[in-house]
């Protein structure tokens, strides 16, 4: 755990296809390596032993040992040498007559043969390896077999039959509550819809897939996994030239990776290298260049260059538009706001220029309220990482790796874009978590264009001074929605009118809630108004009571607000009823294994 003292309506599924790639993050950089690799480096259905603990004589070993020596060399991406172990692994099987042994060891051979491009061979041996399971009535093989099989027709370009083939494993995965299997499932039906150049349909199976692989985590071994995408790049080149879609797959895992190592720079040199292979096998019009654009786009972000990341994610922008249409008038402005830069009027990203003028007046409660949090936490057994004062930096939260719960108390923001006239200053009382508008900004502000998520966030430590580490000490909407909190359990935000943000006409609301749904958290708890500071130290006290029970993280809150509500300081609903709960309502189990 981390903590910081200091009208539902989809958009439409284009808009999702983007964000969708880029929540993916370092998810995409796994899963959409060669079936084999993914399965046999992150699968837990058998123990993998090394070959060093076994004879070098294949001979001398059992069967099982030979097939886990398979695995092994599946693993480390030595194909030939897997193709020649599971054969004999099969011919043990076989001669044995072990039906169940039989068709494991054609499975395997599937996969080895579709990392290799061999997509016929790889039919020969799964083909009868699914027959097996289905006689033996083994769901969960012929669940596997399936998605195998599936990939094989994928390879094939037999989309139709990719599909109803996935379809089918993703039914068995289902019913044999696979959770990890369906989610593998769901991604491989999602990338056959953008093979297909339908952006549209691939939205809901990655967004599954997304959900479920949340649920696991993600691989924190990054050298282990660089090893991977190496390997795998190395091998695809061999096979199939070095100008061959699959070749640039893998150089946009690798350079997913890179961009999650901090290496921006060389991630860029991946990506324009697979933007020239996929134009020139797919046109300029396409799904996958869309997505290369994008992610390029993001790459320039994180560089600096945000004129060039407007400019790319314009012309994702538009092919996207040109392959799915355009249906809603907002559908341009939506998908950068659910991406991450404002895009309507082509100016460089930056942040309101409202803010600069904002200046906020020290919560003496916050730090009680962490102070009271603490112990409950740790009486828990949670490890708690707690950030007060000039140690609250906007650096600090944005190396903040998916922690079960992130709680921040500060000041929050929005900034309205309607045309108001603003009084020289404007003073609340520090009880209220005020706001200080510097003299000198009476004006009517002008329609605002900007995205919504630039015009509310959050202020930490050096926020009036502007200087917070290598920050200004402001954390905007759009910033936090690129936090990674992926499997977060809660995120609480005690600070002031951080649940509000622009509805337009039902699209949603964009404000900080927005923001942590984005990045990755389960649940989140927000206020509506402005909220005492001090009232909000007992009712976060409360709350965490709750939360310790075990109790759901909405009936938690619903337990604290009725205890304030009977309680004679705080009864009144000032103190109590601005915070609301969104997100997953059931227990956070802290203390728990995700």
């Amino acid at each position: 755990m981390q903590t910081i003292s200091s009208a539902k309506k989809s958009v439409k599924p284009n808009a999702k296809l983007n964000l969708l790639i880029l929540r993916l993050g370092t998810f995409i950089s796994l899963t959409l390596l060669l079936s084999g690799i993914h399965k046999a480096a992150f699968s837990s259905r058998q123990e993998i032993i090394t070959q060093n603990s076994i004879s070098s004589t294949p001979q001398a070993i059992s069967t099982d040992k030979l097939l886990q020596l398979g695995i092994t060399q599946l693993r480390e991406y030595k194909l030939r040498d897997a193709e020649k172990t599971f054969q004999q692994v099969l011919a043990r099987r076989q001669k044995q007559q072990d039906s169940l042994g039989e068709s494991e060891a054609l499975n395997y051979l599937g996969e080895v043969y579709n990392s290799l491009g061999e997509y016929l061979e790889a039919q020969k041996a799964l083909t009868p390896a699914s027959a097996i399971y289905q006689k033996l009535n083994n769901r969960q093989g012929e669940g596997n077999v399936l998605d195998n099989l599936g990939e094989t027709y994928q390879g094939l370009k037999e989309y139709s039959k990719a599909l109803d083939t996935f379809q089918q494993a993703l039914s068995i995965r289902r019913e044999t509550k696979d959770k990890k299997g369906e989610g593998e499932t769901l991604t491989n039906i999602g990338l056959v819809y953008i093979a297909q150049n339908q952006a549209q349909e691939s939205v809901e199976p990655l967004q599954e897939s997304l959900k479920i692989r949340q649920l696991f985590g993600e691989p924190t071994d990054n050298l282990q996994i660089e090893t991977f995408i190496k390997r795998a790049l190395e091998i695809r080149e061999k096979i199939f030239g070095s100008n061959h879609p699959d070749v640039a797959l893998s150089l946009n895992n690798l350079s997913s990776l890179y961009n999650v190592q901090g290496k921006p720079q060389e991630s860029l040199k991946l990506l324009q290298r697979s933007l020239a292979i996929y134009e020139k096998a797919y046109g300029t019009k396409h799904t996958l260049v869309a997505i290369n654009l994008s992610n390029q786009a993001w790459t320039y972000f994180l560089l600096g260059n945000n004129q060039k990341a407007v400019e790319l994610t314009q012309k994702s922008l538009d092919i996207t538009e040109s392959i799915v249409g355009s249906q809603h008038p907002n559908f341009v402005n939506n998908l950068g706001m659910q991406a991450f830069i404002a895009v309507g009027n082509g100016e460089e990203l930056k942040r309101s220029s409202e803010i600069n003028r904002l200046t906020f007046s020290p919560l003496p409660g916050t730090k009680q309220e962490a102070d009271a949090i603490l112990p409950l936490l740790k009486e828990k057994g949670i490890n708690v990482n707690l950030l007060t004062g000039s140690q609250a930096t906007e650096d600090a939260l944005k190396q903040v790796r998916s922690p079960s719960i992130l709680h921040i108390a500060t000041h929050g923001f929005f900034l309205t874009d309607e045309k108001i006239e603003v009084p020289d200053t404007l003073d609340l009382a520090v009880e209220n978590r005020g706001i200080t508008v510097k003299p000198g900004s009476s004006r009517r502000v002008s329609k605002n264009i900007e995205n919504p998520l630039l015009r509310s966030g959050i202020a930490l430590a050096g926020f009036n001074e502007r200087r917070s580490g290598n920050g200004d000490g402001v954390l905007t909407a759009l910033e936090a929605s690129s936090l990674n909190l992926l499997g977060t359990k809660l995120v609480v935000l005690s600070a002031c009118q951080t649940g509000v943000g622009k509805a337009t006409n039902g699209e949603g609301v964009y404000g900080l809630r927005r923001a942590f749904v984005m990045a990755g958290t389960q649940s989140q708890l927000i206020s509506l108004w402005d909220v005492s500071d001090l009232g909000t130290k007992e009712l976060m006290v409360k709350y965490y009571r709750q939360l310790i029970k075990n109790e759901g993280r909405s009936e938690a809150l619903r337990q604290t607000q009725l205890e304030m509500l009977k309680s004679q300081q705080y009864q009144h609903p000032f103190y109590w009823a601005a915070f609301i709960p969104s997100g997953d309502w059931t227990s956070a189990k802290l203390g728990q294994q995700r």
